[in-house]
């Protein structure tokens, strides 16, 4: 008896762990020297406890800024002015770099390259907006969100 209750003490984690799901997808988005938004929409249901929101970008010229929108009630928005109810969680500029010119010669121009991790812990159900903004930006963002559910 002892031996099979130690046995189902070995297993119990992995039966709750095997529970839950994880959810992830990613949006390749790509700028050429254009100045606009783009917008990625996280729709959160009641089930999911972390969304895990991981963006790497590389932009050789020009300005990209993003922002990540929560919803402030719990009903789920599909519609774009709803951005309006929407609490910022937070703001973040990527800037590119510019061309040195010395005697009419242009330098080597470098890329800038970052990564934002955020992860939220029990998100309210709704739909969540990663808005990116271009000024004269050139360059690539990966966007990966991976939600796990109960």
């Amino acid at each position: 008896m002892k031996s099979t209750l130690n046995l189902f003490l070995l297993f119990l984690p992995l039966l709750l762990i095997s529970q839950n799901t994880t959810f992830s997808n990613t949006n390749h988005l790509n700028f050429k020297n254009s100045t606009e938004e783009r917008i990625v929409k996280i729709n959160v249901t009641e089930d999911i406890f972390q969304i895990d929101i991981r963006i790497h970008s590389m932009v050789q010229q020009g300005e990209l800024s993003l922002e990540i929108y929560k919803p402030i009630n719990s009903s789920a928005d599909s519609s774009l002015p709803g951005i309006i109810r929407k609490e910022m969680l937070g703001e973040f500029s990527i800037g590119g770099s510019e061309a040195i010119v010395t005697d009419n010669e242009s330098n080597t121009k470098e890329n800038v390259v970052s990564e934002l991790n955020k992860i939220l812990s029990d998100p309210s159900p709704g739909l969540y907006i990663v808005k990116f903004t271009s000024k004269k930006a050139s360059g690539d963002v990966n966007i990966s969100i991976v939600q796990y559910s109960k």
